[in-house]
């Protein structure tokens, strides 16, 4: 199977989605992020309605195939991707596309994170509900994602001044386009370490990682430097 989709391809995908539901490149690309990303498994049947692929009407079932093996293919390389932490955030079905302004990244941004946002609550209670320290935990690395999505007047109460909202929200979102990349990464670790905590352990001491390898390492060097201070 063909694992990585061709920018024609990619393009074709977008333009059906954009003339049939509305749906940016950005926003179906967070969606699947997320999806794929997430702590739970969801099967394609599932998200595929959710997203209303089900809905678009095809000329003959040889163009349905094609556009769902095309969607499939997308799925599985940002897997791959994930899995070998080498995944960026894509707005654009062209790669070669050069925002014209700062706003115009932002906008496509704010589109991605909606996507994954959905993405989210399609998952929720996977995400959400296993103990108040982990939905911390989870809410705390959400941040890019929710802070994308965060209004002018959502920041009133803490910041009176709207000039200031403007200027601090700015910041904000300047910080958390940076960040996307980096959260996806980590929070595929993350929710596949929860489910496959052997693939994170260490030979030598034993650590079971509730993070990611790089604490694990932490975890390890600390008990090896016990045992050294011991000796």
């Amino acid at each position: 199977m063909q694992k990585y989709l061709t920018e024609a391809a990619i393009c074709d995908l977008s333009d059906l989605l954009e003339k049939e539901l509305g749906l940016s490149f950005a926003e179906f690309h967070g969606f699947l992020t997320a999806i794929v990303g997430g702590p739970a498994i969801i099967s394609p049947s599932e998200w595929i309605e959710a997203i209303g692929l089900n809905n678009i009407f095809f000329s003959n079932q040889e163009v349905a195939q094609r556009y769902i093996g095309t969607v499939m293919i997308l799925y599985g390389s940002i897997l791959e991707d994930l899995f070998l932490q080498k995944f960026t955030v894509k707005y654009m079905p062209n790669s070669a596309y050069k925002f014209k302004t700062d706003a115009e990244k932002e906008e496509a941004a704010e589109k991605w994170a909606s996507g994954y946002y959905k993405g989210v609550e399609m998952g929720c209670d996977a995400w959400f509900g296993v103990d108040e320290k982990e939905d911390d935990i989870v809410a705390e690395l959400l941040f890019p994602v929710t802070s994308l999505l965060t209004t002018v007047e959502d920041l009133a109460e803490d910041i009176p001044e709207k000039s200031k909202r403007e200027e601090a929200l700015g910041e904000l979102r300047k910080m958390s386009i940076e960040s996307l990349t980096k959260m996806s990464n980590y929070f595929f670790l993350y929710w596949l370490s929860k489910r496959n905590p052997h693939l994170f352990v260490d030979e030598e001491c034993g650590t079971n990682c509730s993070c990611n390898k790089h604490d694990v390492k932490k975890s390890c060097d600390r008990k090896k430097n016990k045992k050294s201070k011991k000796k």
